[in-house]
């Protein structure tokens, strides 16, 4: 039952053979049917090879066996390996000893009628699905939020698992683009937590919340606040400088990559986000002096890798280098999306090199794995633009632009497609494609100068000659002689 005390014994893949044991408690375990029949919770310190090993009660007894250890996302996808939680999922024995009797080992999904059953639920479509459970999630784990706060105050799975559900809740909420509800949510996680480090966490998962719904300033401060609190934890200074930069604010950036530094996190991220920020900052020295620290820490630091290769793609004659390191960061990455911008930054280095075949065999592994991502659309589109496909590279862009492509990067598609209309000969197509690209804050120096080349091809020289001398009044000095032959 819930409140146990047990073991759980294995092998980890890097113990040589070592028989490891970890302690905890049993959480939750159900009494329905549980996907996979991951049906117990239990919090012990597990590693990578100990699944299928025995969980054991405190009186000896094979209660379970071992299934997974649950991943902390947040720092999973910010360190790019697995870190995990100190939850773990396992089946209950039951089912090995109906499976031995020649009995039926399956199970049957029943409705939820306890505390119990909602939380080993909960967690498993929390673990399982795209979206956490979505809006059945919310019905259950609102269920189960309801039922811990009816418990008494040292009820143990009070203490436990009602900061868990509202957690759980607000990743749900997350994935709903719900962001208001989700940061309530995470307060109420963060105030019946015990657990210091979890308070952390979700404070930091707050701020990150903050940020991905544009709040960025509210996200700066609440990492201040955690700075305040833990003056001596490099990861909110980490963390606060990736703000910083996401605000164009990259002196403040390195500023806070470099106090990590100094406090003692000298991985190759660290490194690498202080090349980031000399970068942003034009200072190729610096950038290129840090990128090689990362690379001696780790050499197969992907995000160093791919950085090193952008910088020596900007160095005339240095093209064979950087594919090189381009194509080491795509063996060493292990998210898909990491793999997809390093196989763009070979396309990208081929095509400066006029070396259309070879840019083009990068494209087709690229539309092989990810045909609709915003990087293939938008890179086919140039390569179709280059070889004067105009029609099939503004057919790319239009499906780049309709399948929810990075804000920032809307006003350069709907600018190339314009330049791509006028090639065709559309003007008033690229016309209506350079007003968005304006309204959306694209470099305007040069959209009012292609802007005004279609309204002169139109003959509306009274038009053209207004975008031309707002491009140069911005800074468009090549616009000049256009004035001086059509506008006098």
């Amino acid at each position: 039952p819930a409140g146990t005390d047990a073991r759980v014994y294995g092998y980890p893949s890097n113990s040589n053979g070592e028989l490891i044991s970890s302690s905890g408690m049993i959480f939750s375990n159900s009494n329905i049917g549980i996907d996979q029949g991951y049906q117990m919770i239990y919090s012990m310190e597990t590693k990578p090879g100990m699944s299928g090993g025995p969980v054991i009660d405190n009186i000896g007894n094979i209660i379970g066996i071992h299934g997974r250890g649950e991943l902390d996302e947040f720092q999973s996808n910010y360190k790019e390996e697995v870190v995990k939680t100190s939850l773990n999922n396992g089946v209950p024995i039951s089912y090995f000893i109906s499976y031995l009797k020649g009995e039926d080992a399956s199970y049957t999904p029943q409705e939820p009628n306890s505390i119990d059953d909602l939380n080993a639920l909960t967690y498993r479509q929390w673990r399982t699905k795209k979206d956490h459970g979505g809006k059945l999630g919310i019905k259950y784990n609102s269920l189960l939020i309801e039922m811990l706060q009816d418990l008494g105050v040292n009820d143990i799975k009070k203490e436990y698992l009602l900061h868990e559900a509202f957690s759980r809740r607000s990743q749900i909420n997350l994935s709903l683009g719900l962001y208001n509800e989700a940061l309530s949510d995470l307060d109420k996680a963060t105030k019946f937590s015990s657990s210091d480090e979890r308070k952390k966490l979700y404070r930091r998962s707050k701020a990150s919340i903050l940020e991905i719904s544009g709040q960025t300033q509210l996200a700066i401060d609440a990492r201040s606040q955690l700075i305040d609190m833990y003056p001596n934890d490099p990861y909110n200074y980490t963390l606060r400088g990736h703000s910083f930069n996401t605000s164009g604010s990259p002196e403040k950036a390195l500023n806070d990559f470099l106090k990590a530094l100094e406090l003692g996190n000298n991985e190759a991220d660290s490194y690498y986000n202080i090349a980031l920020a000399y970068s942003n900052l034009n200072n190729t020295y610096n950038a290129f002096e840090y990128i090689e620290l990362a690379l001696n820490a780790d050499p197969r630091h992907p995000s160093s890798l791919r950085m090193k290769s952008s910088l020596l793609s900007k160095i005339p004659g240095k093209e064979v280098a950087a594919l090189k390191a381009a194509d080491r960061a795509l063996e060493f990455s292990k998210r898909d999306d990491h793999k997809l911008i390093a196989l763009d930054q070979m396309f990208q280095i081929y095509l400066g090199q006029k070396n259309l075949k070879s840019a083009e065999s990068i494209l087709f592994k690229m539309k092989a794995n990810w045909p609709k991502s915003h990087t293939f659309l938008s890179s086919s589109a140039l390569f179709y633009a280059r070889t004067n496909q105009y029609k099939k590279a503004n057919k790319q862009l239009t499906a780049s632009i309709q399948n929810d492509p990075p804000k920032y990067s809307l006003p350069s598609l709907y600018g190339r497609r314009g330049t791509n209309w006028q090639n065709l000969n559309e003007h008033e197509k690229a016309i209506n494609d350079f007003n968005l690209a304006i309204s959306l804050g694209g470099d305007k120096k040069f959209l009012y100068s292609f802007r005004g080349h279609s309204f002169a091809s139109l003959g509306n020289f009274t038009l053209a000659c207004a975008d031309w001398k707002r491009s140069v009044k911005i800074g468009g000095e090549f616009t000049k002689d256009l004035i001086d032959d059509f506008c006098q």
